[in-house]
């Protein structure tokens, strides 16, 4: 007993602290031992018909939802029958049982079989309490046979520390999880997510892709091509593409896709060949005049050297904006670009020996600043923006036919393209560094690859020693000084190191097996670039000399 003395010496305030838990006690009576006397709501529950006996008082003090709906029928309508009935769509018996018993006796017993439909009651009627409790539990009950459903209802709701969980466990446990329920039953874009989504070995990824289509091969069958054109075949082991070669070439599409990678991992002379690194190679950096100053790595980088040999008939392009430039076999190739609001289908060639300069035949698509990149002696140009809409269109020049041709676009367009190429295949990254996409000269085809980068724009994108590497951007209005790489094996990008840079606008080339960035003011008014080179071997810097120019640049380019 506790009596309290208030300001009076003839009252006092008496509490009993243990009225609220007796009368919680005698409360739960009424739910346990079937007593009906004082009850005055039937729930019935629309997938089972199931009744329950309850108390519009309680269920209201437990539950905002109840309290809502009952003060919303009492406005409505009024009921003068003893026992109201509400009808709860989407919800069983079972479940309903448990989450009566949670209200009367706040206590619950929590089953991996159940838990996902008790959490949407749950969350069907507002008792916090119970939801919290259901998410923590899920976390401690992962396991490779509930992990994608959880990960999925993470996802769908925003709980980012159990979505981490559940996404580590599933891919730490990967082979266990695809020989579970969950996984076969996962449609198409479910299995695209999953199986591409996370450091996950190619021949894992390719023998768990089979397994999912010979679960429902008749239906799943269709989808075959379109999926194995996401494998990374470059990386798989040879033998393991002819054992499984029978499963996966059941159309023309997927024959040929096998055909040509096993030619490309057994024929080494067929690939694309990456020029080999000259020891003396300089490095360009081309103004938007189409004037351009070298950089010789010779006695250490001593000075940029304004090259006087561009005729005027080059510079006289100089009106034509947003054009691409690319160095290939001492040709300096200058591509698109835009004039008076129009995209232009030109194609400048400066020979760098001879001196010589000529135009080369127009690209079948005018476009502006499109990709650039350069396979076996072959100009590539991906994508770009044309009437102020960005393109997914490719096209190639063969220089030993004179000629261009369409290739197979972009599966979406890309904006503000930037392109490397790595191992022969050509890498197209864009959408705010939200999307890339790998096309393999070979087979002539391209595969979306994943690709979660924290960068926006302004980054810097080459490739180095059989590695891709991107460096600065931008993200979230704030400038990026990492250098990320792309494993191709494993589908992901691993920070390798901080840029000892000082903006995010960026060019980045590959020269000497070095990684070459120019910070760029993307000023006319600030008139300094600072140009660092990058040793992955080391993972060691080093400042070269800072350029003055005068204007924008329209690419930095080895020569």
């Amino acid at each position: 007993m506790t009596m309290t003395i208030d300001d009076t010496s003839d009252s006092f305030i008496f509490k009993c602290p243990d009225h609220v838990n007796n009368i919680w006690a005698k409360l739960q009576t009424f739910y346990g031992n079937g007593d009906r006397q004082f009850d005055d709501i039937i729930l019935i529950t629309e997938n089972d018909q199931t009744r329950f006996h309850a108390h519009k008082m309680i269920l209201s003090a437990s539950s905002l939802f109840f309290f809502s709906m009952l003060q919303k029928n009492r406005k409505r309508k009024n009921n003068k029958a003893r026992h109201e009935e509400i009808r709860l769509k989407d919800i069983d018996g079972i479940v309903l049982e448990s989450i009566l018993g949670f209200i009367y006796t706040a206590s619950i017993k929590l089953h991996s079989a159940t838990v996902l439909r008790v959490l949407k009651a749950a969350q069907l009627f507002q008792l916090e309490t119970l939801i919290t409790a259901c998410w923590e539990f899920l976390g401690d009950q992962l396991d490779a046979s509930n992990c994608l459903s959880v990960l999925s209802l993470a996802e769908e709701q925003g709980r980012i520390k159990l979505h981490r969980e559940a996404s580590m466990f599933a891919y730490t446990h990967f082979e266990d999880v695809c020989n579970e329920d969950e996984f076969f039953k996962l449609d198409k874009d479910q299995l695209r997510k999953f199986i591409f989504g996370a450091e996950i070995s190619s021949e894992k990824v390719f023998v768990s892709l089979v397994s999912w289509i010979d679960y429902d091969r008749e239906k799943r069958e269709p989808y075959l091509f379109e999926l194995l054109s996401n494998i990374r075949f470059d990386s798989l082991d040879p033998k393991l593409i002819i054992e499984s070669r029978h499963l996966v070439c059941k159309t023309i599409e997927c024959y040929e896709l096998i055909c040509s990678w096993l030619q490309w991992h057994l024929s080494p002379e067929t690939r694309p060949q990456v020029p080999p690194i000259q020891k003396h190679d300089k490095l360009a950096y081309v103004g938007e005049d189409l004037a351009f100053r070298t950089l010789e790595p010779e006695y250490n980088w001593p000075i940029w050297v304004l090259n006087q040999d561009i005729p005027t008939t080059i510079s006289n392009q100089s009106t034509t904006l947003n054009k691409s430039v690319i160095s290939i076999r001492d040709k300096l190739v200058v591509v698109g670009g835009e004039a008076s609001g129009e995209a232009s289908r030109n194609v400048f060639c400066f020979d760098l020996r001879t001196k010589a300069f000529n135009s080369l035949p127009s690209m079948r698509m005018a476009r502006s600043s499109p990709g650039l990149a350069e396979v076996n002696g072959k100009l590539y140009v991906i994508g770009g923006c044309k009437d102020r809409k960005w393109l997914h269109s490719v096209e190639m020049y063969d220089f030993s036919t004179d000629s261009w041709q369409f290739l197979p676009p972009l599966s979406s367009p890309l904006t503000t393209i930037k392109v490397a190429v790595v191992n022969g295949l050509i890498y197209a990254v864009g959408n705010n560094c939200q999307t890339m996409e790998c096309f393999n000269p070979i087979t002539n085809k391209w595969n979306q690859k994943s690709f979660v980068i924290e960068k926006s724009s302004d980054f810097g994108i080459a490739g180095v020693d059989g590695s891709l590497y991107v460096v600065g951007g931008c993200y979230n209005g704030n400038d990026s000084f990492t250098v990320e790489r792309y494993d191709a094996r494993k589908n992901c990008w691993t920070i390798v190191s901080e840029c000892e840079i000082r903006r995010s606008s960026v060019e980045c080339v590959a020269l000497n097996g070095k990684l070459i960035v120019c910070e760029d003011s993307n000023s006319i008014w600030i008139l300094c670039n600072y140009v660092k080179e990058y040793d992955p071997k080391t993972n060691k810097w080093k400042s070269l000399n800072t350029l003055l120019h005068n204007g924008l640049k329209i690419g930095l380019i080895t020569m």
